[in-house]
Formats: C-alpha cells, structure tokens, sequence
C-alpha cells in the first residue's frame, strides 16, 4: 500500500518537474519561428532593416499598399507563422501598411526575447515614420502582438487596432488550466501592458472572440474595463480565426477608412 505521504512526495516532486520544464523551455513554448512558403498572389513589396550592425542582425518583412493614402499601419503578428500570411489580408484593407517578422521569424536574423522585440519595434516605428512622412501612424497586433503594440505605443501613434488583447502572458495564462503554475515567477517574457493602458490614443479598436480559448474572453474584457474610448468588435470562432473572418475583416477596413479619412 502506498503512503499519502509518498504520494504528496511524488506529485510534488513531478509540480516541481513541471515548472522547472516551463521555464528552461518557455523561449520555445512561447515563440514558434517559421518561415512561410505561401503564395502571395497580390503585389507587395519586400524591406530590410539593420537592428545591430555588430551582430549583423537584420529585421525583414513587406510593405503592402505602399502608395495608398491615408495612414501606415504597423502590424505585429502573433507567436507563431510569420508576417507573410498576412500580406493578402492587408492588401485587402486597402491601408499602408509595414508587416515585421520578429528576430528568428521569416527572414528575420537572431533569436526572439520580449526585450529585443521591443527594442526593433521602436526601431520600425522610427524607420516607418521616416519611410512615409506626415501620415497618420496606427500599430495593429495580434494575440501577442498586441503586447508589442500597446508597448510601442507612444504619443505620435494616432491609432492602434488590438486583436484578442491581453493584460500581461500571466494574467492570460492564470485564466486557463495553466494557473496552477506560478507564472509570475515562472515567465521571463511577460509583455505587461498595464501600466501603459492609460496613456493609449484616443482611437482604438479591439477585436475579441467569445469562444477564444487562447487569450479568453474574460481577459481582454479587463483590458477593455481601462479603455473606455475604445470600439469594439465581438466575433464569433476560435482564436486563430479572428482575423480571416469577413465581419472583422470588414471592421478593420471601415474602422480605418471612418477615423481616417482621405
């Protein structure tokens, strides 16, 4: 007969496992590099930026809609695939738009961090001002990327458009099965947008899924509780669908289109 003492011993032993797993691995768990081979059938246009000339590290993505007026949008994806497979997307919603590969994602060079992913999104954003001077500048993320974008967000960004975000990977994760585990001690990489939640611009549209089980509902409806000034949208489907959707598809477009008009 097994001892209940035995059996704490073990399932302790195997929490302990577990999170000593979560955290040697979370650069892996938490980024998922690749480079996509989808076949763009609508015009765009490929950039380079320099991030460290010492390290000869690069940042590569696309431009799409180049000479349509209006704003810029600059579009930071989520954790995994690459800016690629949103190149048809972006054409579609007929702004300018700059898609970044994070380091390690696409053709970018170098290794993904929550610290140097902050660090080249100022960068794009100083090199997309320059790019397409005296236009309106908006930051769009998704999952992720929202982390990214609310992070960059400073006050020449005249409009973010957030899909599925979040507080902070700690909150998002402490609403899933996940919060068993002590992730606040646990996540090096933790894109905590709280403190900036208050400073954002006045035009924002957040799009969410009920049915999301990957940034939950209840999560971004906290974000939504310090941004009384954004629009929101409510779609139907799971997670990696929100953005291929037609009705947020074509909330984007018009939300571009009404707060930013020609």
């Amino acid at each position: 007969m097994v001892r209940p003492r035995t059996v704490l011993i073990v399932l302790g032993l195997a929490y302990c496992a577990v999170c000593i797993a979560l955290f040697l691995s979370q650069d892996s768990i938490v980024f998922h590099p690749s480079e996509s081979d989808k076949r763009i059938t609508v015009p765009f246009e490929e950039y380079e930026i320099l991030l460290d000339d010492a390290k000869g590290i690069s940042s590569r993505g696309y431009i799409v809609n180049r000479n349509a007026t209006g704003p810029v949008v600059v579009f930071f994806t989520g954790n995994l695939g690459e800016a690629r497979g949103y190149v048809r997307q972006f054409h579609v919603y007929g702004a300018a738009a700059v898609l970044t590969n994070y380091r390690g994602f696409g053709k970018s060079d170098g290794q993904p961090s929550e610290k140097v992913i902050l660090e080249d999104a100022k960068l794009l954003v100083d090199w997309t001002k320059s790019e397409f001077p005296d236009r309106p500048l908006v930051l769009m993320g998704n999952s992720l990327g929202c982390g990214v974008a609310i992070l960059t967000s400073d006050p020449s960004v005249e409009g973010l458009i957030l899909a599925s975000p979040f507080r902070s990977l700690v909150h998002a994760g402490n609403e899933t099965p996940s919060r068993i585990l002590p992730l606040r001690f646990l996540l090096r990489h933790k894109f905590d947008v709280r403190s900036q939640l208050n400073s954002l611009p006045r035009k924002i549209l957040v799009l969410y899924s009920e049915h999301d089980y990957v940034i939950p509902p209840k999560e971004t409806r906290k974000v939504l509780e310090q941004l009384p000034q954004a629009e929101v949208v409510i779609a139907e489907g799971p997670h990696e669908e929100l953005l291929w959707r037609f009705d947020t598809r074509e909330a984007i477009k018009h939300w571009l289109a009404a707060q930013f008009p020609d």
